[in-house]
């Protein structure tokens, strides 16, 4: 009995896996987008709107031909529901999301596509993958991992590294100007040494003069 239950057991955990797989090749070449005005009429306007986002917020090049679908998702509300864009192919959709910090400052932003299970999984591992970068590692959440990218430095520890070599390249170059000025005064101090010990003319007797009692 207990070996037909592992044997089961094994099997509902391979199809789960297998099933994750196929949603993850479902999602390849999705991008969720947030933020963009519910005016559309109908569906061609939806891709309309968000093709003309992509190449004129963004300025990636992305044709009509090159969306596969487009779908709002959620309840209607106060705030505009969020847009799934399926690409044709996922190298537009890497292409696209390369660009998503040309975003920044408007009212639109974009993520990856991701089952609710992996958005889990990310937002565990987002404590951990702070304190690595923290720490000086480079490392990068791709999907439900934590990548860790040899021989590079993480952007956090470059700005802290940077920080710390203006904090301390400051009091060098003050010290230093300041050292220069003492170097010159003791070279003028030195100079003036051979100066004070030669007599000045009113001590100075001519050779060829001689004494009044001579």
């Amino acid at each position: 009995m207990e070996i037909k239950y592992a044997e089961l057991e094994n099997t509902v955990m391979k199809q789960e896996e297998r099933l994750d797989m196929i949603e993850k090749q479902l999602r390849k070449k999705n991008l969720v987008f947030f933020g963009v005005e519910e005016i559309e009429k109908n569906y061609e306007d939806l891709e309309s709107n968000l093709v003309k986002i992509i190449n004129d917020k963004m300025k990636v090049s992305c044709s009509l031909s090159e969306v596969e679908s487009a779908r709002r998702i959620g309840k209607r509300g106060d705030k505009p529901r969020p847009i799934v864009l399926t690409l044709t192919t996922t190298g537009k959709k890497l292409q696209i999301l390369k660009r998503k910090k040309s975003l920044d400052g408007s009212t639109y932003y974009i993520k990856e596509d991701f089952p609710a299970k992996i958005l889990n999984i990310r937002k565990e591992l987002q404590e951990e993958l702070k304190k690595k970068r923290e720490e000086g590692t480079n490392a990068v959440l791709r999907y439900d991992k934590i990548i860790i990218l040899e021989g590079k430095t993480s952007t956090m520890a470059k700005r802290q590294n940077h920080n710390k070599r203006n904090l301390s390249e400051s009091p060098i170059e003050k010290s230093g100007s300041f050292s220069k000025q003492i170097q010159a005064h003791k070279k003028n101090k030195t100079a003036g040494i051979p100066s004070f010990f030669q007599p000045k003319e009113s001590d100075r007797t001519p050779s060829n003069t001689l004494p009044n009692n001579a």
